[in-house]
């Protein structure tokens, strides 16, 4: 299964990491986060907080795990935004997108989730198209008396790469529905804040543009 499913299914089957311990400080500022190798860099709120990255067991790499701090109210499991880079032999990104939506409608056949939406956008960066794809679906945990719909939005960039391979570059925010409201707006704030560079180099691009998902 692929690790952004993984990320979804873990919010209800209570992979508890939890949330973290201390909410960040409300005067705190964000984070500039530098990937000069996958050739790229957003700005990270402050109310997202950086954990340790897993090891690669496959061809997906992980680049950030982060969680969301509570704010006002704990979250019966804590949000998440992990960024991942892996391999690709296209060089446009819709086809990562279709392949996140047969990974789920294969996991709807076998009745361990019942999709109820699914948007896809396109936003542009510079020169480079990006797919924004927003899906919704329940699930149930063993033993729980009600489904949980999870909300987990994607937007996945072409990047070549220092050594002249192809990879997709795919960022996703996961998070219980009950939960959208807040987060959303956020997850929009960090697209738009994303900027494409030259991979290998330091100097940042200027500028972002597109819209987020539309039906």
């Amino acid at each position: 299964m692929r690790p952004l499913l993984l990320v979804g299914l873990c919010l209800v089957f209570a992979c508890k990491k939890s949330e973290p311990e201390t909410p960040p400080d409300a005067g705190a500022d964000p984070t500039e986060l530098s990937f000069p190798d996958q050739g790229f860099a957003l700005t990270l709120l402050p109310t997202w907080i950086p954990g340790e990255l897993p090891k690669s067991q496959s061809e997906v790499k992980v680049l950030l795990d982060a969680r969301r701090a509570p704010v006002g109210r704990p979250y019966l499991v804590a949000p998440r935004l992990v960024i991942t880079v892996e391999p690709t032999g296209s060089d446009h990104p819709r086809r990562s997108a279709e392949r996140a939506l047969d990974d789920l409608q294969d996991l709807e056949h076998k009745k361990q989730l019942r999709l109820t939406r699914k948007v896809t956008g396109e936003r542009r960066y510079g020169e480079e198209l990006a797919i924004d794809l927003e899906v919704a679906y329940e699930v149930k945990a063993e033993g729980a008396p009600v489904f949980r719909e999870i909300v987990q939005r994607s937007l996945f960039v072409f990047r070549r790469l220092p050594d002249g391979s192809r990879a997709i570059v795919t960022l996703t925010a996961t998070f219980l529905a009950e939960d959208a409201a807040l987060l959303l707006p956020e997850t929009e704030q960090t697209w738009s804040g994303l900027r494409l560079t030259d991979p290998g180099a330091a100097d940042v691009d200027a500028g972002m543009a597109g819209k987020g998902p539309s039906p």
